[in-house]
């Protein structure tokens, strides 16, 4: 009989914990102004199964439902159903809201501040620990830096880099995708000086240590490049390296 209870008051404990209240739109923006919290529109269809699964596994996660209760209001938006709502004085129908947020696919997650502001869209199913990676990226103001998909990229690479620290292709994506966003300029620096250190990487180093030197101010010394790079534009340089990064991003991510 003893266990009986116990065990009731813990399953008791946890359907409180994923007791969730979701608003619409307008709702939740009166409660996040006088509740000083961040806006989480979770955008849905009946027939999609990963927000299904989002709602049963994630939603449901005890850690993750504290962490919504306590700074988030929640929306459930489905733009596939008719509604309207008001966003900064004009009139949306869920899809045309769900348009202009960017949602291309199901489910999605945006998120906005006490001011109607955008903060960003995060595509498709997490698990708990992603999601809980997505709430701290919102709630430590990351995103005033850079977009998620960026911390996202920083976060898997940096845990790659923990155990080679000085690998250069890491090293190399990281500086210059750092870079794009003007953070850490120390940071950036060492991992140029680690990337320099590949002989198959000589151009895109000096294409990111050319960007860095105009970021901090420096003079570029005219004789920088090799005479490939020599030709080539700014825009064409940028292209250069950012082909280089995708291909570094999708080989270190997949192993």
């Amino acid at each position: 009989m003893k266990n009986f209870i116990f065990m009731l008051v813990l399953l008791t404990i946890s359907v409180q914990a994923a007791d969730l209240k979701w608003y619409s739109y307008n709702e939740a923006l009166k409660i996040a102004e006088s509740e000083n919290k961040y806006i989480m529109i979770d955008f849905y269809t009946d027939w999609c199964t990963w927000c299904k699964k989002m709602d049963s596994d994630v939603f449901q996660d005890d850690d993750i439902s504290k962490k919504l209760k306590e700074n988030f209001v929640l929306v459930k938006l489905n733009p596939e159903k008719s509604g309207e709502l008001q966003y900064k004085n004009q009139t949306y129908t869920n899809q045309q809201f769900a348009a202009a947020c960017g949602v291309r696919g199901f489910p999605a997650i945006a998120f906005f501040d006490i001011n109607e502001n955008f903060i960003d869209i995060i595509p498709g199913y997490r698990d708990s620990d992603a999601f809980m990676d997505v709430l701290n990226f919102i709630e430590s103001e990351e995103f005033l830096k850079y977009p998620y998909q960026v911390f996202e990229i920083k976060t898997q690479l940096s845990q790659k880099l923990k155990k080679d620290k000085t690998n250069p292709e890491i090293n190399f994506v990281l500086g210059f995708l750092l870079l794009d966003f003007a953070t850490d300029l120390d940071e950036i620096e060492r991992n140029l000086e680690y990337a320099s250190k590949s002989e198959s990487l000589s151009d895109e180093v000096s294409v990111a240590e050319y960007f860095f030197m105009k970021r901090k101010g420096i003079e570029v010394p005219k004789d920088h490049f090799s005479e490939k790079m020599a030709a080539k534009n700014e825009e064409e340089l940028k292209i250069f390296v950012h082909e280089k990064i995708r291909d570094l991003i999708q080989k270190h991510l997949q192993t």
